[in-house]
């Protein structure tokens, strides 16, 4: 099985945030990209690692909404710090229900990115999210476990540009895994399932 877009939605993703009732961000780009592949693929699960401030689960979240189905799932450790500051889902979530998504569409998860990925049956998630730590040893180890999880697309960084990131994709080509890029993002159609 493969991706397969609803053409409805697939001139979403060349309009201004403001046109989808988005708030404004600083990531105009990577918001209206996630809002549409959300609206054109319709997913039952979406997994994101690393969600910091929420900015992609917002738009993601409203379009799982417009959807009337899905569940955007949230994987962050929050027990760490990230700039020397201590961090919580309260940001996310409120930004979620502030943009008018009922908590039925979205999860938030605790855990290290590894335990929470290796604990998920294969092709338990039609999206995942690579987003956590930048390094080239967890980006490379997430995406491997995240093309195991997922039943039809890996997104791995909206950072695609720094080096470890980068890196991971590139050891990931050279073992035969196909990937494009796309408003920032690299994408990985695995185009699988059971």
């Amino acid at each position: 099985m493969s991706l397969k877009f609803n053409k409805k939605h697939n001139d979403m993703q060349n309009k201004p945030e403001g046109v989808i009732g988005l708030p404004p961000s600083k990531f105009p780009d990577e918001r209206l990209f996630l809002y549409a592949l959300m609206r054109a693929i319709q997913p039952k699960k979406v997994i994101e690692i690393g969600v910091s401030a929420g900015v992609g689960m917002v738009a993601g979240c409203r379009a799982l909404k417009e959807n009337g189905q899905g569940v955007w799932v949230g994987v962050d450790d929050w027990s760490t710090k990230h700039g020397g500051k201590a961090r919580s889902p309260d940001v996310p979530k409120k930004n979620v229900i502030k943009d008018g998504t009922p908590e039925k569409f979205f999860k938030f998860v605790s855990s290290d990115s590894q335990k929470y990925l290796k604990s998920q049956p294969d092709n338990s998630a039609d999206v995942v999210i690579v987003d956590g730590n930048h390094s080239f040893e967890f980006a490379y180890k997430d995406s491997i476990e995240a093309i195991r999880v997922s039943r039809y697309l890996v997104l791995v960084h909206d950072a695609c540009n720094l080096p470890g990131v980068h890196k991971a994709c590139n050891k990931l080509s050279l073992r035969g895994v196909f990937i494009t890029s796309s408003r920032g993002y690299y994408m990985i159609n695995v185009g699988g399932g059971k």
